[in-house]
C-alpha cells in the first residue's frame, strides 16, 4: 500500500489513471542523431526551446500537439505580436541614435557646456546646507542627456507610434 503520491491516490479511487506528463526524454541518446526519430519533446527541444532559434519561425503543429490548442494559440499570438513590435522597435532605435548624433550640435547645451562661471543661478536653499549658488555649466551632462532623450525625433516617434 503505497503512503503518499499519486499511487496512494489511485489505491483511494481518487483517480482511475494517472499519465506521464511529458512523452520521453528530451535529450536524444548518443546514438540517434537523425530527426526522423525524435519524439515531440525532443523536436521541440532541438528546433524551438533554444535561445539559439530566435529567428526560426514556431512549429505551431508540434507545439499544438503536445502542448494543446490553448498554448499553441497563446505562442502564435506572441510570434505575431512581437514580429509586429520589430519595426516599431528599428524606428526607435534610429531615433535614439538621432539624439546621440545630434546631441553636440545642439545650441542650447553647447552654450550651457561652455559658460564656465559666467552664469551665476539663483540659490536653491536647504535646511542643512543653506543657500548657495550654483553655475549653469553645473548641469552640462543633464542638458546632453535631455537632447538625447528630447527632440523633434521623439515628437515623430510619438506620432508613429500612435498610429502603429
Amino acid at each position: 500500500m503505497a503512503q503518499t503520491g499519486i499511487d496512494r491516490l489511485i489505491e483511494q479511487q481518487v483517480f482511475t489513471a494517472s499519465y506521464p506528463l511529458h512523452d520521453g526524454q528530451y535529450e536524444s541518446a548518443k546514438n540517434i542523431t537523425e530527426p526522423q526519430h525524435y519524439n515531440k519533446r525532443q523536436i521541440l527541444y532541438y528546433y524551438w526551446a533554444q535561445w539559439s532559434k530566435w529567428y526560426k519561425y514556431q512549429p505551431l503543429d508540434h507545439i499544438r500537439d503536445y502542448f494543446g490548442e490553448k498554448i499553441a494559440m497563446y505562442f502564435a499570438w506572441l510570434g505575431f505580436y512581437t514580429g509586429w513590435l520589430v519595426p516599431a522597435a528599428i524606428v526607435g532605435i534610429l531615433v535614439f541614435l538621432y539624439g546621440l548624433v545630434s546631441m553636440e550640435t545642439d545650441v542650447p547645451s553647447r552654450d550651457i557646456c561652455s559658460s564656465g562661471q559666467k552664469y551665476r543661478m539663483c540659490p536653491t536653499c536647504d535646511e542643512q546646507q543653506g543657500c548657495q549658488y550654483w553655475y549653469l555649466s553645473e548641469i552640462c551632462l543633464f542638458s546632453r542627456l535631455s537632447v538625447m532623450f528630447d527632440h523633434s525625433g521623439t515628437v515623430f516617434y510619438a506620432v508613429f507610434i500612435s498610429f502603429w
